[in-house]
């Protein structure tokens, strides 16, 4: 017997949803811009202070250690998904329980991985990758300490998100990440080494990422609960089991993250690939953080109106998402790839050339990948983590064969093209088919995004292609001015190509409100 429509939403819902939306992208969105213009930053005082030898074995330090979140195990991302159900029952009580047999199960966790960090400590993996700097082996201690304490971290963030709380989460979390990257830049702009870096990232880590989410949710919900319990024996192995489906997928983003530069490092000893690939990563990856902030945050209100039975608003949420993130990802991809040249002079000093056909890459696979990347997001976060296993696996797999092949090859580029092909195949592949027939979605929710995306592209690196070459930027400023002009010239057009006719005068309306 067919079940009967749910009722229509109120005015009021629809509003608080498209205000949980804004606030919650709004959000990401700032935290993402301070990310990247850290980053950006960090690659010039880096090269200058320590050369390209040195910072390369930073890189790869932090490559190495960054293999120890695999430790997170995908308990967050399920305990995380069950406070979102026991908070919609209005049971703090249950987001409390399920905050300490979290704590509890990395408490038990964490132990061995300090003995897994010492043994490796002691082996020398260090000297097994070929660091030369002095400090590097007790900076990659210090590192993989600070490491170690953050994988736990996710799931205070979860307990707001799961209040309906989702941008405190954001900024906490944004705060820990960006003040991590400023006093790493700040020590090594004042002069010190490896391991001064390493501490002044525990530090933060120490004091930003868990003591002041602690003193939020604790002033905040101060019914919920921090006394790490451990579960029972049959409740231990149900979390466990629903856990490591996550961890599965969970796994692969440090892995296609941290794999490619320990291969490159390894294959290619002398730095030069190493520095190329991630600084190359860097740039193109404004592009991947404004498609992973859309994402994430509709991604959190779809999971809203699933549990809620809302399936038609979670499609046309679905539609919607991927349409305003592939346009904005493309747009701003023609411009990336037009500006690449005079950004790396001005940017690295001369010191790195701008790789067109590496950055081709990179831009076109996070392109191709929008829709892809949503439906695993609200895989994700509706705990249907055993239909992303197989998708994860395939592209582990694939995209450590394929760098193993194609860097001898052509180095860095030979990475790019095996990291995007594996993401394409796994992500634009399987976890798109699955999310289709799990959530009922057609090929009309899906199209919008890759239409968006290369109407973007043409718009923007058309634009963006005249106004560079009548310009012809050489300095900083002129840059900002070039990219000024090219924002007036290429916004108008892209309201309609990223936003649906009835929403204009919602735009229009929310344009002129500040005034």
């Amino acid at each position: 017997m067919s079940q009967p429509p749910p009722p229509p939403q109120p005015a009021g819902a629809l509003a608080g949803l498209r205000g949980r939306l804004i606030s919650g992208t709004g959000a990401l969105g700032i935290t993402m811009v301070a990310w990247s213009v850290l980053q950006i930053l960090a690659v010039p005082v880096f090269l200058a202070h320590w050369g390209s030898e040195r910072y390369a074995d930073w890189l790869a330090i932090n490559a190495l250690t960054g293999l120890l979140v695999l430790l997170e195990l995908g308990i967050n991302a399920h305990l995380g998904a069950r406070m979102m159900v026991e908070a919609g029952r209005d049971d703090t009580s249950g987001v409390g329980r399920m905050l300490s047999v979290g704590l509890g199960l990395y408490a038990g966790v964490l132990v061995p991985g300090g003995g897994l960090v010492a043994l490796g400590w002691l082996a020398g993996l260090d000297a097994m990758l070929g660091l030369t700097a002095p400090d590097a082996g007790t900076a990659t201690l210090v590192l993989a300490m600070a490491t170690l304490l953050l994988v736990p971290r996710p799931i205070l963030g979860s307990v707001l998100s799961a209040f309906g709380r989702f941008p405190l989460a954001v900024w906490l979390g944004g705060a820990q990440q960006l003040l991590g990257l400023a006093a790493q830049i700040a020590v090594v702009a004042a002069g010190g080494g490896l391991l001064a870096a390493a501490i002044a990232f525990l530090a933060v880590a120490i004091l930003v990422g868990w003591v002041l989410p602690l003193v939020v949710i604790r002033r905040s919900h101060p019914a919920v609960g921090f006394r790490p319990r451990w579960p029972g024996r049959e409740e231990a192995g149900r979390i466990l089991f629903r856990s490591g489906l996550h961890s599965v997928t969970i796994a692969t983003t440090p892995l296609l993250q941290h794999l490619p530069v320990l291969i490159l490092q390894r294959l290619m000893p002398d730095g030069l690939a190493v520095v190329l690939f991630t600084t190359m990563r860097t740039y193109a990856g404004a592009l991947r953080q404004i498609v992973s902030q859309v994402v994430l945050s509709s991604a959190m209100e779809m999971t809203r109106q699933h549990h809620r039975g809302e399936e038609a608003v979670l499609k046309r949420l679905f539609s919607l998402t991927g349409r305003v993130a592939g346009g904005a990802a493309g747009m701003l991809a023609g411009l990336l790839l037009v500006a690449g040249e005079p950004v790396f002079r001005v940017w690295t000093h001369g010191a790195i050339a701008f790789d067109p056909l590496l950055a081709s890459v990179f831009l076109a696979t996070c392109l191709l990948a929008v829709p892809g990347l949503l439906s695993s997001a609200l895989l994700r976060l509706t705990d249907h983590a055993d239909a992303l296993v197989l998708a994860s696996l395939l592209q582990a797999v694939l995209s450590i064969v394929l760098c193993l092949t194609l860097i001898p090859w052509s180095g860095a580029l030979g990475a790019g093209i095996a990291v995007g092909v594996a993401e394409l195949a796994a992500v634009g592949g399987l976890a798109l088919r699955r999310t289709c027939r799990i959530f009922d979605l057609h090929r009309a929710h899906l199209l919008p995004a890759i239409l968006a995306g290369v109407g973007g592209t043409v718009l923007a690196g058309g634009a963006a292609a005249g106004l560079f070459a009548l310009m012809a930027p050489r300095t900083l400023a002129q840059l900002v001015v070039t990219g000024g002009i090219w924002t007036l010239l290429a916004g108008p057009p892209a309201i309609p190509l990223l936003l649906p006719r009835r929403l204009w005068p919602r735009l229009w309306r929310g344009a002129l409100s500040p005034l």
